[in-house]
């Protein structure tokens, strides 16, 4: 097994600190490769799903409307039929 591409690991920290799951600080200091979990960050690592569909779930209960989320969440993840 070969371990994952640089280039692999600081897309995906972008895309979690782009959805506010990561900040862009790691113990107070800037950092592009790293970054310490927010409180969201935590509440979505523990849904099985992708980052996206995780993000949009939680602001749906968040806000009130969960059913509506989920349904979207659930049109997001089917694959093409």
């Amino acid at each position: 097994m070969d371990p994952p591409n640089m280039s692999n690991i600081l897309r995906t920290v972008l895309v979690l600190k782009e959805a506010g799951a990561l900040k862009k600080t790691l113990c107070g200091e800037w950092s592009r490769s790293d970054g310490d979990i927010t409180y969201l960050g935590r509440i979505m690592a523990k849904l099985p799903l992708d980052v996206k569909v995780s993000k949009l779930i939680v602001l749906g209960y968040i806000f009130g409307c969960l059913e509506e989320s989920v349904i979207m969440a659930a049109g997001m993840t089917v694959k093409n039929v």
